[in-house]
């Protein structure tokens, strides 16, 4: 990922956070990743590492409001 599209999807996530002052944004924010950090430790041990790593990503993804250019959705 280069520099504009980095700069560009940070633009885009803050647009997640649009129209909030900043204790809204910054509660929504902490509790969202709260809830992240509890399910990683809930499922520490119940799935693999990659596993979780993934699931933490598509966590924080959500969160942020984050859509990857390159998402793609795997047929099996």
């Amino acid at each position: 990922m280069t520099e504009e599209q980095m700069e560009e999807a940070r633009s885009k996530m803050l647009n997640t956070f649009a129209g909030l002052d900043n204790g809204e944004a910054f509660s929504q924010i902490f509790n969202d990743v709260t809830d992240i950090l509890f399910g990683i430790v809930n499922e520490r041990g119940e799935t693999t590492d990659e596993d979780l790593l993934e699931k933490t990503q598509w966590r924080l993804e959500n969160t942020l409001g984050y859509k990857p250019e390159n998402d793609f959705d795997v047929q099996a």
